[in-house]
């Protein structure tokens, strides 16, 4: 008897966790690691950027601004979730 009321909970707190998935929306953008082609430098920028940007060590272009998200001139390295 013991055993089913344990097992009872850990479904309960399943369902549970799978609700609050359901009510926290995911970010819809992202950060992202390049690196710069032209000294292979590495930075992180964010996919949504308002403006564009350039390397901070050798002021090369690494993304442009787009209608929503960027577009990125540099090699991506990682995608942040």
């Amino acid at each position: 008897m013991g055993n089913s009321w344990v097992q009872g909970t850990c479904a309960g707190q399943s369902k549970v966790n799978e609700m609050y998935k359901e009510l926290i929306p995911k970010p819809r953008f992202k950060f992202i690691r390049v690196k710069c082609n032209a000294c292979n430098n590495e930075q992180t920028v964010f996919e949504a950027a308002a403006s564009d940007i350039k390397c901070l060590a050798c002021n090369q272009l690494l993304a442009e601004t787009g209608p929503s998200k960027i577009r990125l001139r540099a090699k991506v390295l990682k995608v942040y979730e």
